[in-house]
């Protein structure tokens, strides 16, 4: 059986970028003037697997995201 894809709504794919601020928001509330270094790319990390989960929840799977980078 084929099943049938969804494509993300715009609230959902909004949903990793704004993780990524409130824990952007965090870390410079948090740390203050030491916030550049390391804690940024986690919270970019974070952001992402929130990001691939919504894609792979919603079926789209690795080759059809390297087409479209």
């Amino acid at each position: 059986m084929d099943q049938v894809k969804k494509q993300p709504t715009f609230l959902l794919a909004l949903i990793p970028i704004a993780i990524l601020i409130c824990l952007l928001t965090i870390n410079v509330i948090v740390l203050g003037s030491d916030a550049i270094s390391g804690p940024n790319q986690i919270a970019l990390l974070l952001s992402a697997g929130v990001a691939g989960i919504i894609s792979f929840a919603s079926g789209i799977h690795g080759k059809k995201l390297k087409a479209a980078l």
